[in-house]
């Protein structure tokens, strides 16, 4: 029998061959590679010395389970860094959108001027991407165009104005085309720290001919506690107006600390104007 070909495996003089049956043989008798393979391992085995052969064979089981242990943590952080790769592509997709569909909306809002729904969606699109003053220059098209258009998202984002510089925009429109969705928004707002933020707030309820007893108190309470003296007394004027029984803790409290930082030789701010109130709040 003739070899067919090499391998580079085979030991020298040693040809691996296709037999006529269709077998794989080597030349001169020679054992197959898989078996030389084996005996070789069995040969670098019992090389080893006697207690590392019995530790190999008592734990290879564990060290297997390891290794594997090891592959397999190994997979989940490339399946991890694929989900965060996955998750950043999501992020950078949503925004690419949007600017792609804000081009949309200015295409349409230019193409149709008088389409109040159109300048609608572009003021929409607009504070999508935190450009407020683009979207309430929108909004102020929309309402212009159709007083009634205003829907809840619009609402929303206006009072999401409030507390930033766009503030006074935001609540002329509400003032003026009377937008009472946003009623709920600015009764909380009667409850802000900022004085300019409670105060547009209750403004814009009192144009809205939603002002309530409740928003009166909240401002004069948060009023209550600012430097301005002539906020203080007019609050104490307010709370004596609109105020129930739960207001008189905060009256004296209001009293005792305009008290305490009135020196000796000066008129207090508020005077007697809390004693009249309290009694005043507790007749009625």
């Amino acid at each position: 029998m003739s070899p067919l070909f090499k391998l580079p495996y085979a030991e020298p003089g040693e040809a691996v061959a296709f037999t006529d049956k269709g077998g794989i043989g080597m030349e001169g008798n020679s054992p197959s590679p898989l078996r030389s393979w084996a005996r070789s391992g069995e040969q670098h085995l019992r090389a080893v010395p006697g207690h590392a052969r019995r530790l190999w064979q008592n734990h290879r089981k564990v060290v297997v389970s390891v290794l594997v242990g090891v592959v397999l943590v190994a997979l989940g952080g490339v399946a991890v860094l694929f989900d965060v790769q996955s998750d950043i592509a999501e992020i950078v997709t949503d925004k690419l959108s949007t600017k792609t569909s804000l081009a949309d909306l200015r295409a349409r809002a230019k193409a149709e001027p008088k389409n109040a729904d159109a300048q609608l969606e572009l003021g929409h699109g607009y504070f999508a991407v935190d450009r407020r003053s683009s979207a309430l220059h929108a909004y102020s098209k929309a309402l212009g165009l159709n007083a009634r258009i205003a829907d809840q998202k619009l609402a929303n984002n206006l009072i999401g104005c409030f507390g930033k510089k766009e503030q006074g925009s935001a609540a002329t429109l509400l003032g003026k085309y009377k937008i009472t969705l946003a009623a709920a928004g600015l009764h909380e707002h009667t409850r802000d720290g900022h004085a300019s933020v409670r105060s547009d707030a209750l403004r814009v309820l009192e144009q809205m001919g939603k002002a309530e007893r409740g928003d009166y108190v909240n401002v004069a309470l948060q009023d209550l506690e600012v430097a301005d003296c002539g906020m203080r007394r007019r609050a104490v004027e307010k709370l004596a107006t609109y105020g129930d029984k739960r207001v008189i803790a905060a009256l004296k409290a209001a009293a005792k600390k305009d008290a305490d930082a009135t020196a000796w030789y000066a008129s207090s701010c508020l005077g007697d104007a809390v004693a009249k109130a309290e009694a005043k709040v507790a007749a009625r």
